[in-house]
């Protein structure tokens, strides 16, 4: 028994560093899962489900940053981790929406809390997504390209179903008239907000410096619906691609220039998340 652990212990140390296609690409899985398997609470759980994700997007940009050195069975196999990120977030955050509606009943502190390390959480995984369709689009891997903006648009979705729910809870009577717990859910939805006002910022600066993605991945347009209460707000996101290779020509220099109605459709859509965004501060200091 002893040696058997300590061989399992030793494969686990080596299977570190190892890349999707490795050798000890399995041992290093199953290692992630026996951690997860022996979570003592929920959240821990979850925040440990939702540590690798973001670790596999790091591992598939490291693939198909080594170039010639991966190889196609690598890169393949990056490509189904990927996939699987996708799955894993969804599938998390579904289990972690369930802890907060079931949290906040006794505890509305702790649902807030767990809601924001989602939240938090999904925002690395995007910005890591971010870095990976840079690497994709000089790689002219078209699939990855396509699969990375899927990825990101979902987990994008993902981020903000605990967040609705905290909203919902805060509504409340006995949460409503905790400060500390309305101050907390300010914060959250507020960040959120920045989030996607930070976003915005970046397209419209694409589309100013005329040059702009074919596949930007965090295009966001939101919805803003007031509830029939005077402090509840419903927010429904959606990543709406504004571009297309029709309206995307190549410059001298290699550049992909935006045409005039391209920027239109930019501007016109930077301009309701604006508007968007100016309605939910009102709703906030309600």
């Amino acid at each position: 028994l002893v040696l058997a652990i300590a061989g399992w212990a030793a494969s686990v140390s080596a299977s570190f560093n190892s890349l999707p296609g490795d050798v000890l690409w399995n041992v290093k899985v199953a290692a992630e899962k026996t951690q997860i398997a022996f979570s003592t609470t929920k959240e821990e759980k979850i925040k440990k489900q939702l540590q690798y994700p973001y670790r596999r997007v790091e591992e598939v940009k490291m693939v198909f940053e080594n170039g010639d050195k991966s190889t196609d069975k690598h890169r393949s196999a990056a490509k189904k981790e990927l996939e699987k990120v996708k799955e894993s977030v969804r599938d998390t955050v579904n289990f972690a929406d369930e802890t907060v509606r079931d949290t906040v009943k006794t505890d509305p502190t702790k649902a807030v809390q767990l809601a924001l390390a989602v939240e938090n959480r999904a925002d690395d995984i995007s910005t890591g997504l971010d870095e990976l369709k840079e690497v994709a689009d000089k790689s002219g891997d078209k699939e990855l390209v396509e699969q990375v903006a899927q990825t990101s648009k979902e987990t994008n979705e993902s981020a903000y179903i605990p967040v609705q729910s905290v909203l919902e809870a805060s509504k409340q009577p006995e949460v409503a008239e905790n400060q500390k717990i309305q101050d907390e859910v300010k914060h959250l939805v507020s960040e959120k907000l920045k989030g996607v006002l930070d976003d915005t910022e970046k397209v419209k600066q694409k589309a100013r410096g005329n040059d702009i993605s074919t596949t930007t991945t965090r295009n966001i347009a939101v919805d803003i619906v007031p509830s029939t209460t005077s402090t509840g707000t419903s927010v429904n996101t959606s990543t709406q691609s504004v571009t297309d290779n029709q309206n995307v020509t190549k410059g001298e220099s290699g550049s992909r220039q935006v045409s005039p109605e391209l920027l239109n459709q930019v501007n016109e859509k930077t301009r309701e998340v604006e508007n968007s965004a100016q309605e939910v501060r009102g709703l906030i200091e309600e």
